[in-house]
């Protein structure tokens, strides 16, 4: 993991913390139910974007949109279509 992504986890692990806190204040019953939510879908946040990405994958190629813009099987336009893929999981 570079620099980037860890900052970017930090401002939101210290967004979560702040929100929760502020929850606990305003309606603690609530606060509870947050916790476990946060506790329990923690360890699999990080599989959405691969999920993400195998979803669009799917569509892909069941819409039979490969066959539209002619993506032929061979290795140059395998590549083209992850590099598509990895433009669009980047935004």
């Amino acid at each position: 993991m570079n620099e980037k992504n860890l900052n970017g986890l930090r401002v939101k692990s210290y967004l979560a913390g702040f929100l929760l806190g502020i929850s606990i204040w305003i309606r603690p019953d609530f606060a509870i139910l947050i916790l476990i939510f946060v506790i329990i879908f923690n360890p699999f946040l990080h599989y959405f974007k691969y999920f993400k990405l195998l979803i669009t994958k799917k569509i892909f190629y069941n819409s039979n949109l490969h066959e539209k813009y002619n993506f032929k099987d061979d290795n140059k336009n395998k590549i083209q279509i992850k590099k598509m893929f990895d433009r669009w999981n980047k935004k």
